[in-house]
């Protein structure tokens, strides 16, 4: 993610959260350049001419981070004046002194005209697949209420963990 892909970001995040704040692209981009934040961005392409441009297309195009697991998996020709941004998910590491990182994975979005097409379940496959390889996490926790979203985590492997969370309000 790019500090200037978060006002698409910001128009997708009330689907799957309740807080309404908006940050500066100045604070955005410091939350960019923290070791234990990392944000997936999907993008399609509005030129036909694009290679991911079909419209039913599954994987919509390509998950970006940060910079911090590699580079762009955008296609180095491509024109990124013709993106348009479709899904957004988040990867915070907590370190643990007994094993890897533990990963927490929050607020995997998708556009409501690419919903049922699979990104939601590419876009967390690539998370899944970065925190098990680069990020060197020891296991990947979330948080859901919605039952289309868990029966995607459900379908990657994810198995429900009896707890109980506590939340101080600052």
């Amino acid at each position: 993610m790019r500090p200037t892909d978060y006002p698409a970001v910001r128009d997708l995040l009330p689907k799957v959260s309740r807080c309404r704040e908006e940050h500066s692209l100045e604070l955005v981009a410091a939350y960019l350049s923290l070791p234990t934040y990392h944000a997936f961005c999907c993008f399609t392409s509005t030129d036909p001419d694009q290679p991911f441009s079909a419209p039913a297309a599954p994987a919509v195009a390509a998950a970006t981070t940060n910079g911090h697991d590699g580079p762009s998996t955008l296609p180095a020709d491509f024109d990124e004046s013709s993106l348009e941004l479709v899904g957004y998910g988040e990867l915070y590491l907590m370190p643990h002194m007994g094993r890897g990182f533990d990963g927490r994975l929050e607020r995997v979005v998708v556009s409501e005209g690419f919903r049922g097409r699979g990104l939601a379940t590419a876009l967390c496959e690539h998370i899944i697949e970065q925190a098990r390889g680069p990020l060197a996490c020891g296991r990947v926790d979330l948080t859901v209420e919605n039952p289309a979203a868990k029966h995607i985590y459900t379908k990657l492997g994810f198995e429900d963990v009896q707890t109980k969370m506590m939340r101080l309000m600052l």
